[in-house]
């Protein structure tokens, strides 16, 4: 077998037994141990952020007790004076900033609601929680328990507007004493800032899913059935866990939530360092096999095959050296590289959510400024509502926005006829047929017309539309009634639409008595809705993202439509990293949405320098490079090693051959020495006595000392 053979053979046997050591160390120890470590690390974050959630009711059930057990409270459940009410009811944006609740609702002790009121923190209006209803309360009787032995009640209900985190005492004497004259209870939602307060408390990272609303995937479909209150369910992916999720019940004992919680990123992050300087001391091993060999070598203490094999194993143990150090530096790197790239991703998503979750917000407040407008301003004509929306038209969210009022059948005409005499002789309430056909909309007890419209011009098709089977846009505007508060459709096809996108309606309700808004919404006290429509393309083409969607696409979805996509900016050839996903869940007038912030090919190749790609290439050629000169530094060696012996060899033929000659000579051969040694120099002509002092025989052949008789001593 040829040298460059065998170098080749151990640099390949090298690195193979060292990606397996690697491997194997990695696959039977390293990986299972921190496997065991971070599902025990989740656990208990998991049930850190359960104890949170219990925690937080154990707070509200304080602040109760300061209200149930109050002299003032205690006498307005007799008489409901209007001072009590004033100083501290009727604010409820003062109720829900001091005491964070989003329901407050006062039974008698009779078990009629007296006071009952609703607060939706995250739209910032007055909400009708009919799970607290008279009928709701009789029929459900968990309050039972208050009323018959003046217990306090804390849990979880569930309503349509979320998760209601509850409490109620009986309500008392301020010192204690009764008997009790009804129940007082107080209600937090699990919303966002409940959330974060947990996060908070616990130092976690977590979400609360709502089973009733909630929409799983098919890869999540079994994790209801598989959580319970006693202990997480850990879910694991591609052999690692991902999340933790626990079951939670509502005051019936019935599945209510999940408390989803991501684990840390301490412990996999400590794993790939291990996994590193578990690199780097292989690679020592390598180093410490190398000096090893040099010291043998140099003390002349090693084996046949090794003294041979010298620069097959140094140039072998030099690649093995040089592949592990390069793929060690590779992977330290990459993995640092994809971290830095990750976060970047989140921070830039993160951007692109707030922006348009802002923008949404935005238009909240525009169009609560244009319903203001219309209950100061009670007798609105057409030319006054042109003028005062116009500014609000340069949203370029808005295709249109609309005063749609609520008219019954005994004042339809007068409607119609006011409409005629402002220059619109052609107006009726209309609505369309089985056909599509536009026709006089037919009689029914109320109608919701679209009134005004601007602009006018491109939404004329909507003026007078009042469709009676268009079930999107009536429960929209009857929940709108129902609450008071802001509703938005789920996608449709709008009747001035000439193309097949589809749009949304926002609706905002318009009232007679802006006082109404401190007591229980009330349906008949809507005089009439402002509606803005929406074209969806338009929707997130109006934000100004800080990356464009060429480069970060956008998923919209509807949660609340069984996670219907209503917006989509992928491309049908577009490749996307899946590891690169955000995503957040919000609610907006209404309705839950979802977006997705995903990374495609472009932007993660612009974000990417590639270093550690070129570190790898350059610790493997470098590899290379010391490996070739270590073979031509052993090359040359060899050749003056064989050089060496060449010349030894002739040096010993010839002094041989003399040594022979000297031997077989029929002549006495010798060869004198001078003791010490003289000066050529020194010596005159005919100075020979130096001889006798000094000169000995110091080499000479037998012939020599036979003729001389002289026995010497030979070399």
């Amino acid at each position: 077998m040829q040298g460059s053979q065998k170098i080749g053979y151990f640099i390949i046997t090298t690195a193979i037994c060292g990606v397996l050591l690697f491997w194997t160390l990695n696959s039977l120890v390293i990986h299972p141990g921190f496997l065991k470590l971070q599902i025990a690390d989740l656990t208990e974050r998991s049930q850190r952020s359960y104890v949170a959630i219990k925690q937080n009711s154990d707070q509200l059930g304080k602040i109760l007790l300061d209200w149930s057990n109050w002299d003032a409270l205690y006498d307005y459940v007799v008489d409901q004076n209007l001072k009590f009410f004033s100083e501290n009811l009727r604010d409820w944006k003062t109720i829900q900033r001091d005491l964070n609740l989003n329901a407050l609702v006062i039974f008698n002790d009779k078990g009629k609601v007296i006071y009952s009121q609703g607060y939706d923190s995250d739209m910032g209006g007055t909400i009708a929680i009919h799970e607290l209803s008279d009928s709701s309360f009789r029929k459900s009787g968990f309050l039972s328990s208050c009323f018959a032995k003046d217990k306090r009640v804390h849990g979880i209900l569930q309503t349509n507007f979320g998760l209601l985190m509850i409490g109620a005492n009986p309500i008392m004497k301020s010192n204690g004493s009764g008997p009790s004259r009804g129940v007082i209870l107080f209600g937090r939602f699990m919303n966002e800032q409940f959330i974060k307060n947990v996060e908070q408390q616990s130092s976690n990272n977590l979400e609360i899913l709502y089973l009733r609303k909630y929409h799983f995937t098919a890869q999540e479909g079994e994790i209801p059935s598989q959580c319970s209150t006693d202990k997480p369910y850990i879910r694991i992916e591609n052999g690692k866990p991902v999340v933790a999720y626990q079951l939670f019940q509502d005051i019936y004992d019935k599945p209510a939530g999940l408390v989803k919680t991501s684990p840390a990123n301490k412990i996999p992050e400590l794993e790939k360092d291990i996994d590193i300087k578990l690199y780097i001391f292989i690679g020592s091993i390598g180093v410490a096999i190398i000096i090893l060999i040099i010291y043998l070598r140099n003390r002349k203490f090693h084996s046949e095959f090794v003294a041979s094999q010298f620069h097959v194993i140094s140039i072998g143990v030099t690649v093995f050296v040089g592949i592990i150090i390069s793929i060690g530096l590779f992977y330290l790197i990459r993995q640092r590289k994809v971290a830095e790239m990750h976060n970047r991703f989140e921070s830039i998503a993160a951007l692109q959510i707030n922006e348009i979750k802002q923008k949404l917000g935005d238009d909240l407040e525009e169009i609560a400024e244009i319903t203001r407008f219309m209950e100061i301003k009670q007798n609105v004509g057409r030319a006054d509502f042109r003028e005062f929306v116009f500014p609000y038209l340069s949203n370029d969210a808005f295709q249109a926005i609309e005063w749609i009022p609520k008219v019954s059948d005994s004042e339809r005409e007068s409607f119609e006829n006011a409409a005629k005499k402002t220059g619109s002789p052609d107006f009726y309430f209309s609505e369309l047929d089985s056909s599509g056909k536009k026709i006089r909309a037919l009689r029914r007890p109320f109608y919701h017309p679209v009134y005004f419209v601007e602009p006018f011009n491109s939404n004329k098709a909507a003026y007078g539309y009042s469709p009676v089977h268009l079930q999107m846009r009536n429960e929209a505007i009857a929940r709108t009634e129902a609450t008071e508060a802001p509703t938005i459709t789920a996608p449709f096809t709008l009747i001035q639409e000439t193309g097949t996108q589809k749009g949304l309606m926002l609706f905002a309700p318009v009232l007679n008595d802006l006082g109404s808004k401190v007591v229980r919404p009330d349906p008949a006290n809507v005089r009439g809705v402002i509606a803005c429509v929406y074209r969806i393309d338009d929707l997130l083409n109006s934000v100004s993202l800080p990356i464009t969607r060429e480069l970060l696409p956008i998923r919209f979805i509807d949660v609340t439509a069984d996670n219907e996509t209503i917006l989509n900016s992928i491309k049908p050839d577009e490749i996307l990293d899946s590891t690169y996903t955000s995503s957040s869940d919000f609610v907006f007038a209404g309705r839950k949405y979802r977006i997705e912030i995903l990374a495609n090919e472009m932007f993660i190749h612009n974000m990417n320098d590639y270093l550690y790609v070129y570190i790898l290439i350059g610790g493997l050629l470098v590899t290379i490079f010391i490996s070739l000169y270590l073979s031509e530094l052993f090359s040359q060696k060899s050749k003056a090693e064989k050089l060496v012996a060449t010349r030894t060899a002739e040096l010993q033929e010839s002094e041989n051959r003399y040594r022979a000659y000297i031997a077989q000579s029929a002549e006495g051969i010798w060869r004198m020495e001078f003791v010490p040694s003289i000066s050529i120099d020194t010596l005159s002509e005919n100075d020979y006595s130096v001889f006798f002092e000094r000169a000995i025989i110091a080499e000479c052949n037998d012939v020599f000392d036979v003729i001389w008789k002289y026995r010497l001593q030979r070399i």
